[in-house]
């Protein structure tokens, strides 16, 4: 498929053929999800049916690594084919505007001393760029015979009417005239196609960027899994692991499939598959998912679903189907053009015959013939928008947003909801020491000594306090001899304390299970649950502290707000734009963080497939929702929304799964990019209108209307130039995108 024209034509043909209940064609991944009654119908027929059509269905579904060679193929096909057109558009544009511009050119080829030799020179490098987009050619003209007209339609007849009437001027200066070597117009066609390539270019590389963080879910399962078989231990491909099977997972290797633990205790990054900020503590009889992470323990637990049924690969599945969905807005210029184009050329047609029937002679109706069809060349609307799209994307990527073409920004433009993912977006994703509450202690005293006791253990809270210290500059305590117990907390101690640290020997760490069995005073355990239970009521992790055996105080160890996050809900409420959170974090703490960030709305405890149902269900009831994220878990959703905005720190199938994406990971730059979209669409609608007003006032002109009133018959070299400045204006318009000032 050449673009999603043809998707759209393999659907119509199967919407159809009877028997075929539902034929959707996802053009990103090159692939077809067909629904049809096989009693009524079979598939040979309707792989005949799309062969009709020139097209060929493939005999299986091919692999992600396969779409992603297509892909990248095809980006290097568009990257060579510009290149290309660059190499003959610069050159031509010196010999055909060089002389208006100043610049000098060799006698053989001056179109003062040798307008044929320059005038040939146009036409080769035309005919150059021209054969170059040979399918553009092919595509356009065939959609226009089967009565489809689409961009490729507008592209093919606006630069085909300006190299024929180049052809036509060419030809008079052959024939003795050279005053008409002034109004050629090769270079009109060569850049058009030229910048036309350059938006397929982008549009290819997103595309296949599409496929590839596919490719990268896929890739968080490992290729060998260690399993216990008759009393062994053996190690084979993930794809020979069945249901039931006993799964060994070391500390640092990814879980291979869903299963239950059935013995050893270990901490389980989940935040590649639920967007829970800290590990999760795994023991027997809990659930682990493939794909995820574990950090500190022997796991060993039984498969419960594997292959296509695990967690994962239901990831993949949601993405791939809500990248096949439609795009809620048309694209306004292949709506115009399915009259626009007819419309001209049966007004040519009409008039040439007409003031033939009137007795004009022919070289008369020749002229009406190519005034009108220049004249109504839709260069205007072909460039219309590219050329905003290309300035506003461009105006993005200088303040860190990165745009994926133009669709992105149509949508964007209409989004009245922005739904926020919590950890990593509007937080930092890094959890720290938010509050230290240690009777007789400062805050650096206590980091010290915790920094110190933590400095044994590779448990991620523990990675947190030690981050933490290192990052306020306090250097931690040394002690002598370290415990981890698994569920309960850390233990330290030493010979001897020193005068800065009040003689400290033994310090403890961990929940309240931890402090009861090194045998703290209840009364004390009394007095600090509560402040505990505050901090947990505020969405932090609290962590009890005794320090030679008394406790001494609580401290609460929390994801932090990213800066900007409250400033960005703001810029949204003051453009009219509703903001919630979304998250697979916990209630408690996605209530605490919505309400310092001015949230309202909050869903918690999600698991991705069911993020990507709420997103579903908010455009069902009439929202257009941008969702912003930065991890794996965040892909379904960031897929299934009408935009899709990622933090390029993230994960990256956040950022390959998003349309756009804010390089400077800041929220603030999600206002940022839904006023840029708006003011690119605004332009365009200006540039279609410029482009149509010169078509109505000077195609009746052109068609010979004045002469009933004694006026001239419009020259097609006054076309041609009426033609250029709609061309101009629209391009000088789009221009002062690159001046649009973005709220911050």
């Amino acid at each position: 498929m050449a673009c999603s024209a043809c998707a759209a034509r393999i659907e119509k043909v199967l919407a159809r053929t009877a028997g075929v209940e539902r034929g959707t064609v996802n053009f990103a991944m090159g692939t077809l999800d067909l629904v049809f009654d096989d009693g009524e119908i079979g598939i040979d027929a309707i792989r005949q049916k799309i062969d009709r059509a020139g097209f060929r269905l493939a005999e299986e579904r091919p692999c992600l690594d396969s779409v992603s060679r297509a892909a990248l193929e095809e980006e290097k096909r568009l990257r060579r084919r510009l290149l290309w057109s660059l190499a003959l558009t610069v050159p031509l544009l010196g010999v055909s505007m060089g002389p208006m511009l100043g610049l000098p050119l060799p006698a053989m080829v001056s179109p003062l001393h040798s307008p044929l030799a320059n005038a040939l020179l146009q036409l080769v490098l035309a005919l150059g760029v021209m054969l170059a987009h040979a399918r553009t050619y092919g595509d356009g003209l065939k959609n226009l015979a089967a009565r489809h007209p689409d961009m490729s339609s507008l592209i093919a007849l606006g630069t085909l009417s300006a190299f024929g009437y180049s052809l036509y001027g060419l030809g008079l200066v052959a024939l003795g005239a050279p005053v008409h070597g002034a109004h050629l117009y090769f270079e009109s066609a060569a850049v058009i196609l030229t910048l036309i390539t350059l938006g397929k270019s982008l549009e290819a590389h997103s595309r296949g960027r599409t496929s590839r963080a596919l490719e990268q879910l896929a890739a968080l399962l490992p290729s060998q899994v260690t399993v216990e078989r008759d009393g062994e231990t053996l190690t084979l491909p993930i794809d020979q692991v069945a249901v039931g099977e006993i799964v060994l997972v070391r500390p640092g290797e990814r879980a291979p499939v869903d299963g239950e633990v059935l013995s050893g205790e270990s901490a389980v990054d989940e935040s590649a598959m639920t967007g829970e900020s800290l590990p999760v503590e795994k023991t027997a009889g809990d659930q682990v998912l493939g794909g995820t992470l574990n950090v500190s323990g022997l796991l060993r637990y039984r498969a419960l679903r594997v292959g296509g049924d695990t967690a994962l690969s239901g990831i993949i599945r949601t993405v791939e189907d809500a990248q096949a969905q439609k795009a809620p807005v048309a694209r306004l210029a292949d709506r115009v053009a399915l009259w626009f184009v007819p419309t001209v050329l049966a007004l040519a047609v009409a008039a040439a015959l007409f003031w033939l029937l009137m007795g004009k002679d022919l070289a008369f109706a020749v002229t009406v013939l190519v005034s009108v069809l220049v004249i109504a060349c839709p260069c205007a609307l072909g460039l219309a928008t590219p050329t905003a799209i290309l300035v506003g994307t461009g105006r993005g990527a200088r303040s860190g947003i990165l745009i994926k073409g133009g669709e992105a920004l149509e949508k964007a433009a209409a989004i009245d909801t922005v739904v926020f993912d919590k950890t990593g977006t509007l937080t930092l994703g890094r959890p720290r020491v938010v509050e230290v509450a240690v009777e007789g202690w400062s805050r650096r005293e206590v980091l010290a000594l915790l920094a110190g006791a933590e400095a044994g253990s590779a448990h991620p809270m523990s990675r947190a306090i030690v981050d933490s210290a290192r990052e306020e500059g306090v250097a931690p305590v040394a002690f002598e001899r370290f415990e981890t117990i698994p569920g309960e907390g850390v233990m330290a101690r030493r010979a001897g304390g020193g005068e800065e640290d009040k003689g400290v020997r033994e310090i403890a760490l961990g929940n309240e299970k931890r402090m009861r069995a090194i045998g703290v005073d209840e009364q004390a355990l009394t007095t600090w649950r509560e402040k505990a239970e505050q901090m947990a009521r505020e969405g932090r992790t609290p962590l009890f502290v005794a320090m030679d055996g008394a406790l001494t105080g609580v401290v609460a160890v929390a994801d932090t707000l990213a800066p900007g996050s409250g400033q960005a809900v703001r810029e949204l409420r003051r453009m009219g734009v509703e903001a919630r959170m979304l998250t697979g974090d916990n209630r408690v703490t996605a209530r605490a963080l919505a309400r310092e960030v001015g949230i309202d709305e909050v869903i918690a405890e999600v698991l991705p497939v069911e993020k990507a149902a709420a997103i579903r269900a908010l455009e069902a009831g009439g929202r257009r929702v941008a969702m912003v994220g930065d991890g794996i878990n965040d892909a379904p959703a960031l897929a299934a929304a009408s935009v899709g905005i990622a933090l390029a720190s993230g994960m990256e199938i956040a950022v390959e799964s998003a349309q756009i994406v804010l390089v400077h990971r800041d929220a603030r730059g999600v206002a940022e990019a839904i006023e840029l979209s708006r003011a690119t669409l605004r332009t365009i609608r200006q540039n279609l209108f410029f482009a149509f007003v010169y078509n109505a006032l000077a195609i009746p002109v052109a068609m010979g209307a004045l002469t009933f009133f004694g006026g001239p018959l419009l020259n097609p070299m006054i076309a041609a130039g009426c033609m250029s400045l709609s061309s101009v204006s629209v391009v000088l318009n789009a221009l002062r995108l690159g001046r649009a000032r973005l709220a911050r």
